[in-house]
């Protein structure tokens, strides 16, 4: 440029590029690419490369992806589904949590199990399954049902991402899950379907609330909460299984992005403090209003001289 145009200070072709830097308009070139990349790993370098920079190279991308340790809650129908798609990505680990078996039922969605796999356990079933897809991933498999968040703390301890696709006992173990966060400092995404909706919502320690908050804006919005919540677990109701493959992996395409986003920072999350929410009949999605931490009464997240206790019905959720 200064050869070209002499008039121009170094300076100027200096502030010319990180103008363009700012719109977007400056890429890590292939040249730059990082030199340890596996093959299967070239199309996503190529597709993070579009959101490099000048700070931002894409190998720092690369890296985010093949250091990370991730935690996943569930093996069901999103949790099968997560760890497939987290597999071709390259993670240097997986933790993986489940305690139940593989049932004919499950094989019309969990595609992560075949019909051979009828009556193992979930966990040794992925894990042989992962390992075919990805030799070079780690699977630690946790044969356990998380019965508090204690157990999730242990189970997550040492990884740098939790993603939280279990849905037994509801509501409950989402509200567990939300505590093993903040106790690690650690980001949790949690994916929940129901019939023709799926949501995503992510919680980050120290920047956003985690889910006891939203129960206690919950609680102050609408009186008959709490009674409504005692109803739903007294009623004793085994409703069946109601999952659509299809819908589930439009769901959970969703959060494995947001979990790169999370691990590389190549673009912002998009359900920090937010519930998603996505319509898979309407193909259409929105994001819920962000529930801020609540301060003065959180039990979980709340400095101890601020925590309210919990009534009864609580503490019998969390049990």
């Amino acid at each position: 440029m200064l050869s070209e145009f002499p008039d121009l200070e170094r300076d100027d072709v200096i502030d010319g590029i990180n103008l363009l830097d700012s719109f977007g308009f400056v890429e890590t070139p292939p040249s730059f690419e990082h030199p340890e990349v596996p093959a299967r790993l070239g199309p996503t370098a190529n597709y993070l490369r579009t959101f490099s920079g000048i700070g931002s190279p894409v190998s720092i991308f690369v890296d985010g992806l093949r250091r990370s340790h991730i935690t996943v809650l569930g093996l069901g129908g999103g949790g099968s589904t997560i760890v497939q798609l987290l597999a071709g990505l390259g993670p240097a680990s997986l933790t993986i949590a489940d305690f139940d078996t593989v049932d004919e039922s499950n094989l019309g969605r969990q595609l992560l199990f075949g019909e051979h796999d009828i009556g193992r356990p979930k966990t040794a079933a992925a894990r042989d399954r992962l390992n075919q897809l990805n030799s070079s991933l780690e699977v630690r498999a946790i044969d356990a049902r998380m019965d508090s968040a204690s157990d999730i703390v242990q189970v997550a301890k040492g990884t740098d991402l939790i993603i939280c696709a279990m849905d037994e006992p509801p509501f409950i173990a989402q509200r567990r899950a939300s505590r093993a966060p903040v106790a690690l400092g650690i980001p949790c995404s949690f994916v929940l379907s129901q019939l023709s909706h799926g949501r995503v919502l992510s919680i980050a320690p120290g920047m956003t609330g985690c889910l006891d908050c939203l129960h206690e804006y919950d609680k102050d919005a609408d009186d008959d909460y709490l009674s409504q919540l005692s109803s739903l677990f007294s009623s004793n109701d085994s409703p069946p299984s109601i999952a659509y493959g299809p819908a589930i992996y439009q769901l959970c395409a969703f959060v494995v992005d947001e979990a790169v986003r999370f691990l590389t920072g190549y673009a912002p999350p998009r359900t920090l403090g937010r519930q998603y929410e996505i319509d898979y009949t309407a193909g259409s999605s929105w994001a819920h209003e962000p529930w801020p931490p609540y301060e003065d009464a959180c039990p979980a997240c709340a400095s101890p001289e601020k925590a309210t206790r919990l009534s009864n019905i609580e503490e019998d959720f969390l049990r």
